[in-house]
């Protein structure tokens, strides 16, 4: 019993650090592809 709710509660960790991981990679590439876009922009 103990053993089974902690591999959900692992999971359910592992999948929100995921998700939260993958937001913040994504934020990086807008964030980077930002100033590629002002330069293009500038031109």
């Amino acid at each position: 019993m103990l053993g089974e709710n902690f591999i959900i509660e692992t999971k359910a960790l592992i999948d929100t650090k995921y998700r939260t991981w993958k937001r913040n990679a994504d934020l990086i590439n807008s964030l980077l592809a930002l100033p590629k876009d002002m330069n293009d922009a500038g031109r």
